[in-house]
């Protein structure tokens, strides 16, 4: 299938594992740059190493932190 997400940047919250991880590994399937979020950095580490490795390294990006958090959200839009 193709959806037209080519060149598209997506963020996925929650995505070191689980459902997130496999929202992640589809919107990579269609092309896009995925940045994966989560508050367990080794978990992110993780999924972004086995999803680099299919998909390529310079499409899967990740951010470590709790987005409940106001400070972290600001990091985030750096």
């Amino acid at each position: 299938m193709d959806l037209g997400l080519t060149n598209f940047r997506i963020l996925v919250t929650g995505s070191s594992r689980g459902i997130g991880y496999a929202i992640a590994s589809a919107f990579l399937g269609e092309g896009a740059t995925v940045f994966l979020t989560g508050r367990d950095e080794q978990s992110l580490r993780t999924a972004q190493g086995v999803l680099a490795n299919k998909f390529g390294r310079d499409r899967v990006q990740m951010f470590a932190g709790d987005l409940s958090d106001v400070n972290v959200r600001n990091r985030l839009r750096k």
